[in-house]
């Protein structure tokens, strides 16, 4: 004849099992999350990088100060 667990321990058992199965759900939906940052990440880097040739062409290699606007041309 199989034995039972009580209705505590089985209720306590369900319990984990639901709270770990909650957590491996929320990771998914952190990693998907991560690579659909990842991929804007990409595409920014590729936009500030088409910038910079643009501002290439126009002024050469040049320094920019970020804070100012500034450049420098090296010497």
């Amino acid at each position: 004849m199989a034995e039972q667990l009580t209705d505590e321990q089985l209720r306590i058992l369900k319990s984990k099992l639901e709270a770990l199965t909650k957590t491996h759900a929320e990771i998914g939906i952190l990693e998907a999350k991560k690579h659909d940052m990842l991929r804007t990440a990409l595409a920014l880097r590729e936009k500030l990088q088409d910038y910079q040739q643009e501002l290439q062409k126009e002024y050469g290699d040049i320094s920019i100060n970020i804070e100012d606007g500034t450049f420098t041309r090296p010497e």
